[in-house]
């Protein structure tokens, strides 16, 4: 039984921080449009920075929870990190 809550705690684990992955890159998204091509002002700077700072973020967390999630080789880890950053 203590087997199958870990299995279901790290499920969770893994499916809250692809979501929360997830609507960092769609907020970014939004960010992307918001700004001005040219960038050239203040505000157009700030979007792009923060566009940056949401993918980082982003990032951030799928690698974290990765590298420091207990979760079982076969069920969960079905693509290695490598392939999916590569």
């Amino acid at each position: 039984m203590c087997k199958h809550s870990t299995r279901t705690k790290n499920l969770l684990v893994v499916i809250t921080s692809l979501i929360a992955s997830g609507l960092l890159f769609f907020i970014s998204f939004f960010v992307i449009l918001a700004a001005p091509q040219d960038g050239k002002d203040a505000r157009g700077a700030v979007l792009h920075i923060t566009k940056f700072v949401l993918w980082f973020a982003a990032l951030a967390i799928e690698i974290g929870v990765y590298l420091y999630s207990d979760a079982p080789y076969g069920l969960l880890r079905v693509a290695p990190m490598s392939e999916r950053l590569g």
